[in-house]
């Protein structure tokens, strides 16, 4: 006779009075487990609701002084984003912000439902968490190729569109002046600058060693254009110093194109979509120059003056390098694969500054040296056509420009 059998005709019942006693607490267990699994899922979705509502009231804290108006909107997005099962839950709130900052706490009870069979009909649960409601102060160099392959395949265009894109950002996320402020290093084998702010005797060479004599110039016919400093200080920000010698100064060059002249950090929008409109595409290229004057703007040093030193509390600094070519030509007459180490020294220079360094490859280039370059490899993009450029350009500004939780 099976098993199956013996148990259907035992007429003793030890064996079903076990079972059932078995049974009860198994169920019972069972039944709190699923009542806490739903009320442990409801404190992680409080936590994520929480945040969004404290994100939204630092974002619009500057512009709500009352504290009353600020809390019944964070209060809605908390509301609109807790939802536990489809049900609406109807959470205690409470918001306070000091130090430009948004503490905020939740209290909700999870409706029971095995639970509630011994009088116990929700389970609490809570969260807490802040954030900050003025942005930290930004420095971010715009660090564009301008070479002469980026007339081809819209590019250019496309760089102009997606920059100014990227400055709508930053200005709308600028709650006053001087908050986000700009740089913009358009290179190609050289760069320009301004020559009416310069101290030239301070951080300009003339007639430099080994240049070609048709490229020099005296400092009545210099027009701005600089070429790359002496090894190793092409690759680094020391500040130029007559005294510690020449090398350490930016070597003046005739202007072989007309590339536009460097923008040093600024919180005039409307002077940097001027340099942007400004830029043509010419000449080959060298993105260690280009790496090299956009740390320089972000230096508190010459030869552009002006940024906070590195290190500053509550300020952060960001350099974005697009290209869409490889290196082709310095003015040391080095290989491709020689500037590319110049290159790659230019960049560590920048992280080892504790710039946040995004890279850009545009159709071309070496895509290689340019996810090397960046700070992670998430900070590097590598775009296949121009007209990916904007949505690249307003998905870092958004990054830069987003406040983020404190805890």
């Amino acid at each position: 006779m099976s098993l199956t059998a013996r148990f259907r005709r035992d007429e003793r019942g030890g064996i079903a009075i076990m079972f059932a006693l078995i049974l009860l607490p198994l169920i019972l267990a069972i039944g709190v487990a699923i009542d806490y699994s739903r009320a442990a899922a409801a404190r992680t979705q409080l936590h994520m609701a929480l945040d969004a509502a404290a994100l939204t009231a630092a974002r619009e804290a500057a512009s709500t002084p009352d504290d009353k108006i600020l809390k019944a909107r964070a209060l809605a997005i908390l509301k609109a984003n807790f939802k536990v099962a489809g049900d609406d839950m109807d959470p205690v709130f409470d918001l306070k912000r000091t130090d430009k900052k948004i503490f905020v706490t939740a209290e909700a009870r999870v409706p029971a439902g095995f639970m509630s069979l011994f009088s116990q009909d929700s389970i609490s649960v809570s969260a807490q968490t802040e954030a900050t409601w003025g942005l930290k102060k930004i420095e971010l160099a715009l660090v564009l190729d301008n070479t002469g392959s980026m007339s081809s395949r819209n590019k250019m265009t496309e760089l102009k569109k997606a920059s100014k894109d990227l400055l709508n950002i930053l200005k709308t996320a600028s709650p006053e002046k001087g908050v986000i402020r700009v740089s913009v290093v358009p290179f190609a084998t050289q760069v320009r600058m301004d020559t009416a702010f310069v101290n030239k005797k301070a951080i300009i060479e003339f007639n430099p060693a080994g240049m070609n004599p048709g490229d020099k110039v005296n400092e009545y016919s210099w027009a701005g254009c600089l070429t790359d400093r002496d090894k190793s200080y092409d690759v680094d920000d020391t500040a130029p110093d007559p005294v510690k010698g020449r090398a350490t100064l930016y070597p003046a060059m005739r202007c072989v194109t007309n590339i536009a002249r460097v923008q040093p950090l600024t919180d005039d929008f409307a002077k940097l979509e001027t340099v942007i409109d400004s830029m043509v595409a010419t000449g080959n290229t060298n993105i260690t120059i280009g790496v090299a004057h956009g740390l320089a703007t972000l230096s508190p040093h010459q030869p552009y003056t002006g940024a906070a030193a590195f290190g500053t509390e509550d300020l952060e600094k960001f350099m974005i390098v697009l290209t869409d070519g490889d290196n082709t030509q310095n003015r040391f007459g080095d290989s491709g694969s020689v500037i590319d180490d110049r290159t790659r020294r230019a960049c560590n220079s920048v992280k080892n500054q504790k710039v946040r360094l995004y890279t850009i490859r545009v159709i071309e280039g070496d895509a290689g040296l340019l996810r090397s370059c960046a700070t992670s490899s998430e900070m590097f993009y590598d775009v296949k056509s121009a007209s990916e450029l904007s949505p690249v350009f307003q998905k870092i500004a958004q990054e830069i420009a987003s406040l983020r939780l404190t805890q």
